[in-house]
């Protein structure tokens, strides 16, 4: 009959485990938790056993999160991939609908969020989520390079026929230039939006589960 009772007693006070995160989180002290607990009808001693290990699980998933040395060139990596791949794809979508597809870029964030964790192996922290964002913005930039290379040799083709505009390259040290000094035309009220759109996604998935 006890060993009922203290199942019961631990299943109910599992159900305080989220109230017990948001309570450490926010610095409330154990005995103010246990109290809070026990206020609500729990038990004190499996208030506390609760909140000490709660408190060891965060602390453990805090440490497996932590960025090291030797995760932070990967998490680089995983970013400029996500970037160039996210960003490519959004220039070839823009260049078949004809228009450029605004909810893309939050794909395009959670892309590169998603990149930069499984790189890095797991790792998170607010250098990861820096990490995530630039390389969402630089997708974005990268969507308006291909778009822009597109426009060119269209306008090429039509100006100086189709053999002329296949010797244009879909990278070069002219072009980039070239897209420098057009990029700014190119921006629109838009595009703002999609920046946004693209921080927001960006930065959940790297974010730390535990403050």
């Amino acid at each position: 009959m006890e060993t009922t009772n203290t199942t019961e007693m631990d299943y109910s006070i599992e159900d305080y485990r989220e109230t017990v995160i948001d309570l450490i989180q926010a610095d409330t002290p154990d005995n103010e938790i246990i109290k809070h607990i026990v206020d609500s009808g729990g038990d004190a001693n499996s208030a506390q056993i609760l909140v000490t290990e709660t408190r060891k699980d965060m602390a453990a998933v805090q440490e497996a999160e932590k960025l090291t040395f030797m995760s932070l060139l990967p998490a680089l990596v995983g970013g400029l991939i996500a970037a160039i791949i996210g960003g490519t794809i959004w220039g070839l979508i823009a260049i078949a609908t004809d228009r450029e597809v605004g909810y893309i870029a939050i794909g395009l964030g959670l892309l590169c969020g998603f990149a930069v964790v499984l790189l890095s192996r797991g790792k998170k922290g607010p250098l990861l989520q820096f990490i995530a964002v630039v390389a969402s913005l630089m997708g974005i930039v990268i969507g308006k390079y291909v778009l822009f290379q597109y426009i060119v040799v269209e306008s090429v083709k039509t100006e100086q026929g189709i053999e002329v505009a296949s010797e244009i390259p879909y990278v070069s040290l002219n072009l980039i230039v070239y897209f420098g000094q057009n990029l700014v035309g190119m921006l629109g009220p838009y595009d703002i939006l999609w920046a946004i759109l693209a921080i927001v996604a960006a930065l959940k998935i790297p974010a730390p589960s535990y403050k």
